[in-house]
């Protein structure tokens, strides 16, 4: 009986310490999370890590991954259509697809307070993405032009995309200290971003008739690629809750 007494007591002095230095000790380091992708779904989700310098100078690290996969056939249903007035349907086959989206930003930015909750920050942020798509189409055409004329085509397709992009984001938020350690914050940003594209293309098209023997088939295959400078305003590049280590 005294011993659990004695742990009683030491697990009450110990957490009396705990939260007298929480209400001295802070870190210079804040851990959270950039929630916006919930709301906007260009946004991707990222842990986020800050950084203060000093009173109200901060440096902040943003790391963000996203991943989606699917299949054509079934988010269409397999939707029959007309070709061009003809009677005639157009059948999608199993056609998977999959994309990646990794994102890495590095910024710095300086906070002025309002009052005693409020702060308002501006800064600038370095930017670094790398996304990867990939498709497959595998679609099924069938045109009728009368009992005895039928055209069947043949599509399988297949994409390869992947995009860098580089270029920084200034940014302009606000912030609110809800608790001593706990923060919540809203931030916009305009990026402009410098695009890479390497994309691989593999297309064959088969097209058949009942009332011609032959067979026509048309493949393309290759690799291209290009570049693009962009712009683009976020009002809502970020939604952060984040907790002071």
């Amino acid at each position: 009986m005294k011993q659990i007494k004695l742990t009683i007591l030491l697990l009450f002095l110990s957490a009396t310490t705990t939260f007298a230095q929480d209400s001295v000790l802070l870190s210079k380091f804040h851990l959270g999370s950039n929630l916006s992708s919930f709301i906007q779904k260009d946004n991707r989700p990222t842990l986020v890590m800050t950084y203060n310098i000093t009173t109200n100078n901060f440096a902040r690290l943003q790391v963000g991954y996203a991943a989606g996969s699917g299949n054509l056939e079934t988010d269409l249903n397999a939707t029959n259509s007309q070709n061009n007035n003809l009677n005639g349907d157009t059948s999608i086959t199993n056609s998977p697809y999959s994309n990646s989206s990794f994102a890495i930003q590095l910024g710095y930015y300086r906070t002025t307070k309002i009052d005693q909750k409020f702060s308002i920050y501006y800064g600038l942020d370095l930017v670094f993405r790398q996304d990867h798509d990939f498709s497959e189409l595998n679609l099924k055409t069938r045109r009728e032009f009368s009992q005895q004329q039928i055209q069947f085509f043949e599509t399988r397709e297949k994409l390869n995309t992947k995009m860098l992009s580089y270029g920084v984001a200034p940014m302009f938020g606000v912030q609110y200290q809800v608790a001593k350690r706990f923060q919540i914050g809203y931030e916009l940003h305009i990026s402009v971003l410098a695009n890479d594209y390497n994309q691989k293309v593999n297309r064959t098209t088969v097209q058949t008739s009942s009332f011609d023997p032959r067979i026509f088939e048309l493949t393309i295959a290759g690799t291209k690629a290009w570049n693009e400078v962009t712009n683009q305003f976020n009002p809502m590049s970020g939604l952060f809750l984040s907790f002071r280590l």
